[in-house]
């Protein structure tokens, strides 16, 4: 029988970061491919520096295309101590990842996205806001936390929030180029219709 933990943990690539040269990571500032851990489920995670973030979001949200992430965390420099330290902090409250466990959704049912600002918000001042939080993606009878950004100022977020040596955690990261209503609710559209929304709801020993 196997044995799993029953607290949150970080689940690095390359033999849990065994073969990876972690000078590389530090200078890249970002490393995909990586799980935060509990029980027997899996959840996809980014971590990452607050350049590491801007550069690779400016690099997969051009031409028109999303960049999307079940879980961003990013510290000031991308170590592996930093990395641990960082899944143990946001680990002791319930707030920062208790919305991942729960019961699946049925795989039936349809996303949707409720977002936390009326749509009748003038263009301008969203675009230039170039973000939109306290959203919700809805299947079934879960709702999912999700925040949408420019690359720009999802960025500009990362540096702010890990000033001091703090930590950013932002669950469910959309960001995108052209930010008004019709592209978000297009992105979403898009996100499900691919498949990637499914990552979110993580991987168990029995899939």
């Amino acid at each position: 029988m196997t044995d799993h933990p029953t607290e949150w943990r970080a689940v690095l690539p390359g033999n849990n970061g065994a073969d990876l040269f972690e000078p590389d990571i530090t200078e890249y500032g970002y490393l995909g491919h990586s799980f935060l851990e509990y029980g027997n489920r899996r959840f996809p995670v980014v971590f990452c520096s607050p350049d590491g973030l801007w550069v690779e979001a400016v690099h997969r949200a051009n031409n028109g295309r999303v960049f999307y992430e079940p879980n961003v965390i990013a510290v000031e420099e991308l170590t592996f101590e930093n990395i641990h330290a960082a899944v143990a902090h946001l680990s002791v409250t319930d707030f920062d990842f208790g919305w991942m466990p729960g019961e699946q959704p049925a795989p039936s049912t349809p996303w949707t996205v409720e977002l936390s600002e009326d749509e009748t918000t003038d263009y301008w001042e969203m675009s230039s806001k170039e973000y939109l939080i306290n959203s919700s993606l809805v299947r079934g009878h879960r709702r999912f936390p999700v925040e949408f950004y420019t690359p720009t100022r999802l960025g500009q977020n990362a540096h702010l929030a890990t000033e001091g040596g703090n930590v950013m955690y932002e669950p469910n990261v959309v960001a995108l180029e052209d930010f008004t209503f019709d592209a978000i609710r297009a992105a979403v559209t898009h996100l499900a219709d691919t498949g990637r929304l499914e990552r979110m709801l993580g991987y168990s020993d029995q899939q």
